[in-house]
């Protein structure tokens, strides 16, 4: 079993228009990107995704697909008769991203109360990392969340890192304040929080999270540089350059990827944040949530 896991759900992904007005079909999502980021990062087999997809092409194309990126399916669970959700993305002139989404009958909202849930709840609680966003949370229903939470509240009483990013999307929510509630319950759980002031404005109506939870916090600020809230403490790491973005799809997942790598294997949150702004860096300059293998191992801008 992976010692690292992510937990959500990964998407069908129509890509922006080109000049031609077409779009290619890719997938995406939070967790999975930072998930297959970082299976590239630390090696074959460390990091496994835990989630459920159809039967159909699709899901099985995605499964293999992330199979050859080196991440673990052993928790990814197959639905018969059904298929995986769909996002389409477009872009304004500064390369800022909006969704379109069709995913209500996806099978990752059964993720905790279908099939061999059981097994998915107890390798969370064994695990030595686990990562969530508030997407993951988001398309659960009540008691799905309380059993997802209990697990993590396990594993990190038995000593793992828990991570989140709260990614908040308020068409996911019954209303303001379920989501106050539920990622308030999940930042009290959480040992590592990667945010933004913006996440906390739309979320939380202020951009101060410090009195919310005790956890190792990373305040993402796009270009400028990110902060480390540690130990009542406050640092600022700069990125490595001031880029004009292509797409930056997936360039905080790739953020969270290599900021969670990097604490995975014994380095500091300066070093960690370093890390995390490098991968980002060349994210934003590629199309698409997921960076061609080859791009990644160039190096950043």
């Amino acid at each position: 079993m992976p010692r690292i896991l992510a937990v959500g759900e990964c998407m069908a992904e129509l890509s922006p228009p080109d000049d031609q007005g077409r779009r290619c079909l890719g997938y995406g999502g939070d967790t999975l990107n930072t998930a297959l980021y970082m299976a590239r990062l630390l090696g074959k087999g460390l990091v496994g995704y835990v989630t459920r997809l159809g039967d159909d092409a699709l899901s099985k194309n995605m499964a293999d697909d992330w199979r050859l990126e080196g991440l673990d399916t052993t928790l990814v669970e197959t639905a018969a008769g059904r298929t995986v959700g769909l996002y389409a993305i477009d872009l304004d002139d500064r390369g800022e991203r909006s969704f379109t989404y069709w995913r209500g009958e996806s099978p990752a909202r059964e993720l905790f109360n279908q099939g061999a849930y059981a097994k998915r709840l107890e390798a969370i609680e064994r695990a030595a990392l686990v990562y969530i966003s508030g997407i993951t949370l988001a398309i659960l229903p009540n008691q799905c969340r309380r059993a997802l939470l209990d697990a993590l509240a396990k594993a990190r009483a038995a000593g793992a890192m828990v991570a989140c990013d709260p990614n908040y999307r308020p068409q996911l929510w019954p209303d303001m304040a379920a989501a106050q509630h539920w990622m308030g319950e999940v930042y009290r759980t959480s040992s590592i929080v990667v945010t933004s002031p913006d996440e906390e404005q739309r979320l939380f109506g202020n951009q101060e999270i410090a009195t919310r939870t005790a956890a190792e916090i990373v305040v993402k600020q796009g270009g400028a540089p990110c902060l480390l809230m540690l130990q009542g403490k406050t640092l600022e790491v700069t990125p490595p350059a001031v880029l004009k973005p292509r797409d930056t799809t997936g360039a905080g997942d790739a953020f969270n990827a290599a900021y969670l790598a990097t604490r995975f294997s014994g380095g500091d949150p300066m070093e960690a944040a370093r890390a995390g702004h490098r991968l980002a860096a060349k994210v934003i300059m590629s199309p698409g949530a997921i960076l061609p293998s080859n791009v990644m191992k160039e190096s950043a801008p």
